[in-house]
């Protein structure tokens, strides 16, 4: 047995210094993300219909990688750009995505008004992403239904180029990129052959379309059911017009739009950490203030000098060293730090930057204090402990210190009922945490009190378990037989 031990823990080491190999590996040869794509599950929607979306993460070559810090996620809606807007309901509209993951929390939108739209998100230092949703007006009639493939009716052209417009065009900073869509109205042909489309552009720029990328064209099939093209990704090296056309060969329809390709200019403040969880022991929280470009993305090219104030848009008494940063065409970023003394524990701050000119966009920043874990874990355990010995001393109602044998019954005693309901405290602390246990709307994890209450309530109920579980397996032994006379 004690070989069988030894060979189970060489066994057990050897795999954790293998995984723990594998993950420092992985963690130096991924890339830091540096764009967002959106994905949905049905982008088909009639009113009254729900989508799922999930943000992913993609480096320079557009492939998935992990989240390299925690990030703030804004989901919006807008116009596609040409015929009528649809709208409807994201739930929520802002996401919060720890550092290593590789998409963000889902998001539901409730389609409400018929239409074409694009859901876009954004994060601070990352180019944004889009894709295209449609709403039906509705649906064509019965027979037609059943006798060829669904016909919607809506007054956009049968086939065409969709480009959300972009006022400020697009900057040319190596991650940001135009997002197009190519659309066929139903009926459409079963034949892939004949849903081929060529799309071309002038002067020839990359294209990138389902991970592929070519140079001045690209090939592509549009879908089946939706009669939509994945996004088209274009981006250009130098800035100016991009016309981008589509051909679509089996009846020899043409659509045509212009990107417009800009060099970065500042348009945006930026703060580092854009979003932040710090512990209530922290009194210090260092802040990097940046430039942005018209995506939000990071910008070395600073034409003047940019005083920029540093303060909180929340009540609370916190104070800034430096209260101010200046950028400048040689000094692209500048450093500060929070002082968080005066905040108390589960608070929520937010940081604002803005530039005495008002010519960009404020910075933001989210800060939360919160208490360590292990803090909340302690109280839950002091808890349970404090309940189980309430229980002990109201139910046996002598000091009884060690488990012992009481009348032929084990009783746990008061040191066994204090572990116990140690032990069921954090059970049930840990239930809240995880969301097996609804507790109404509280944040446990950040609620000292209630943690405190969920131990002793744990407690409490666990002796109650425990005495049911001793009466059940350890019954009380029956007295001895009589024996019968003569």
């Amino acid at each position: 047995m004690r070989r069988l031990f030894r060979r189970v823990g060489s066994l057990s080491s050897l795999g954790l210094l293998a995984a723990g190999a594998a993950l420092l590996q992985v963690s130096e040869g991924e890339a830091a993300p540096a764009r967002l794509r959106v994905r949905v599950d049905r982008r088909l929607l009639g009113v009254g219909q729900t989508s799922r979306i999930v943000v992913d993460f993609l480096d320079e070559g557009y492939r998935p990688v992990p989240n390299d810090r925690m990030r703030s996620i804004s989901v919006s809606s807008r116009s596609a750009g040409s015929g009528p807007v649809g709208s409807g309901d994201l739930v929520p509209g802002r996401v919060t995505s720890a550092a290593g993951a590789w998409s963000s929390s889902p998001i539901d939108f409730t389609a409400r008004v018929p239409g074409r739209l694009t859901i876009r998100a954004t994060s601070d230092g990352l180019a944004p992403g889009e894709e295209l949703v449609m709403i039906p007006t509705k649906l064509a009639s019965l027979l037609s239904r059943v006798l060829l493939p669904p016909v919607y009716a809506d007054p956009v052209p049968a086939f065409q180029i969709v480009y959300p417009p972009d006022r400020e065009g697009v900057p040319i900073n190596g991650r940001s990129r135009a997002q197009l869509w190519v659309t066929l109205d139903p009926p459409l042909p079963a034949d892939p052959q004949l849903r081929h489309v060529r799309v071309t552009t002038d002067p020839a720029a990359s294209i990138v379309y389902k991970g592929t990328r070519t140079q001045g064209f690209a090939d592509i099939v549009l879908d089946a059911e939706t009669g939509a093209s994945d996004a088209i990704d274009v981006t250009a090296e130098e800035p100016g017009r991009v016309r981008v056309s589509a051909f679509l060969a089996s009846t020899g329809k043409t659509d045509t739009k212009e990107v417009e390709f800009k060099a970065p200019e500042p348009k945006k403040i930026l703060i580092d950490p854009a979003q932040a969880t710090v512990l209530s022991q922290q009194t210090l929280l260092p802040l990097t203030v940046r430039l942005g470009d018209q995506q939000g993305v990071e910008i070395d090219a600073i034409d003047h000098v940019h005083r920029i104030d540093l303060r909180s848009a929340t009540k609370s008494r916190v104070t800034f060293d430096p209260p101010g940063v200046t950028l400048a065409p040689k000094k692209a970023s500048a450093h500060a730090h929070l002082d968080l003394s005066g905040v108390a524990t589960g608070s929520e701050l937010v940081v604002l930057a803005e530039d005495g000119e008002h010519d960009l966009e404020p910075g933001l920043s989210r800060v939360k204090v919160t208490l360590a874990g292990y803090v909340l874990v302690l109280l839950a355990a002091l808890g349970g402990a404090l309940g189980g010995l309430a229980r002990h001393v109201f139910r046996v109602g002598t000091p009884i210190l060690w488990p012992t044998r009481v009348d032929g019954r084990l009783e746990p005693g008061a040191v066994g009922n204090v572990l116990s309901g140690a032990l069921f405290g954090l059970f049930l602390f840990q239930a809240a945490s995880l969301g097996l246990l609804t507790v109404a709307s509280l944040n446990v994890g950040d609620n000292r009190t209630l943690a405190f209450f969920l131990g002793v309530m744990g407690g409490v109920g666990g002796i109650l378990v425990v005495e049911g579980m001793v009466r059940r397996l350890l019954p009380e032994p029956k007295g001895e037989p009589v024996a019968a006379n003569g």
